[in-house]
């Protein structure tokens, strides 16, 4: 698994991965994870609304940076 998703509060400084059991955690080894980059997209369109008070991003496990669209 390739891409995951990383979460951070409006105004903080320290971003954190998103766990597939609905959670946030700095370990790399409990993120939920996806093959391709679509369904982080998916859920993050179909999430963000109703967290306004929340930023998101893409990050690719493997370079460890956040992709290009």
């Amino acid at each position: 698994m390739r891409y995951a998703i990383k979460v951070r509060e409006k105004g903080r400084k320290k971003w954190q991965f998103l766990t597939s059991r609905g959670g946030l955690t700095n370990l790399r080894v409990h993120a939920a994870r996806w093959s391709t980059r679509e369904p982080c997209d998916t859920l993050i369109a179909d999430n963000a609304a109703d967290n306004p008070e929340w930023d998101f991003k893409v990050v690719d496990m493997g370079s460890g940076r956040t992709p290009t669209r």
